[in-house]
């Protein structure tokens, strides 16, 4: 404030009575930026230390790789190969998962490592750093201004390219829910951002000004619940179940108007896989007829001279007994 004596009063905002250039808050100050620096830093170099001290039996190695199989076996086929390697490398992480939960002596770090693959061991670091940031030390970066938005929405969409990237989730529906909530997020901010520009621009009749907008920000902020429960139900009655239930209600009259295809050609396309049915064979069906294809004898090359000396006696004695 300006003391009208050309100095000016630095108070505390919180504590309008407290000076900033008094001996006692000089006296505190390097105690207040200890503890302040404390929680940000010394639990996330904690966890760090940690972690890195745990990280074998976080992440064991597994011997049985198949990835070099996977590109001697389609080495002329990205495709097949990209796939071979994927499916490999989630067996091998399904191992050293119940390699890891043989270790006892992780148990007290078992709420920190127990949703995350052993190949992430180290992506709560990220999570917590992430957190800190996005509620501790975006507060101070340019406090009340369109900048502190800008670099809010930088930073979470550099999280949600790490969520993109790793997967780090052992459940895949979490790493969906993960994505989602940071695409929350980033909405959010270019919201803000958007009301931001209105409301500078002085335009009070403007889209963001109106109910509205408030609208559209009360469904994005239930977007990632309403992917949860959505998965919540798959986990507790099936995803079997959910198609089926979602297959009769397309069945109905009132699905045609939201959804592109209508009821009329959802029994039309029903009646193409009827047709489809009887010219081609299932994979079932290779399965049920299993028995007769292992009681259907193999005939190799090197048994065709057999045969043949086989068949040519069988002709000489029928010609034979003509004969007689």
């Amino acid at each position: 404030f300006d003391r009208g004596d050309q100095r000016d009063l630095r108070v505390i905002t919180a504590d309008l009575s407290v000076k900033c250039t008094s001996k006692r808050y000089k006296q505190f100050l390097p105690f207040d930026v200890f503890m302040v620096a404390l929680w940000p830093g010394g639990c996330t170099i904690g966890l760090a230390i940690i972690l890195f001290l745990y990280r074998k039996k976080l992440n064991p190695t597994d011997p049985g790789s198949l990835e070099t199989i996977g590109e001697k076996l389609f080495i002329n086929n990205q495709l097949f190969a990209r796939a071979f390697r994927y499916h490999a490398r989630a067996l091998a992480e399904e191992r050293k998962l119940k390699e890891r939960s043989k270790f006892t002596s992780l148990s007290w770090l078992h709420f920190i490592f127990e949703e995350y693959e052993c190949r992430c061991f180290w992506f709560p670091i990220f999570e917590l750093s992430r957190r800190i940031f996005l509620t501790s030390i975006l507060a101070v970066i340019y406090p009340g201004r369109m900048q502190q938005v800008v670099v809010g929405l930088l930073a979470t969409l550099f999280s949600c390219a790490m969520y993109q990237f790793f997967n780090p989730y052992i459940k895949d529906d979490d790493d969906i829910v993960a994505i989602v909530a940071s695409v929350q997020l980033i909405l959010i901010y270019v919201a803000a951002i958007a009301a931001y520009v209105a409301d500078a621009a002085d335009e009070k009749q403007a889209f963001y000004s109106g109910t509205a907008f408030g609208v559209v920000l009360i469904i994005i902020l239930f977007l990632s619940f309403i992917v949860a429960v959505f998965y919540v139900l798959m986990e507790v009655f099936g995803y079997v179940a959910l198609q089926d239930t979602i297959d009769n209600i397309s069945k109905k009259s009132f699905w045609g108007f939201w959804h592109p295809t209508s009821s009329a050609q959802y029994q039309q396309n029903e009646q193409y896989e009827q047709t489809d049915s009887d010219l081609e064979m299932r994979p079932t069906d290779l399965l049920s007829n299993q028995s007769s294809f292992n009681n259907t004898p193999m005939i190799y090359p090197e048994d065709n001279d057999q045969i043949q000396e086989e068949n040519e006696s069988k002709t000489a004695l029928e010609c034979g007994s003509s004969v007689c």
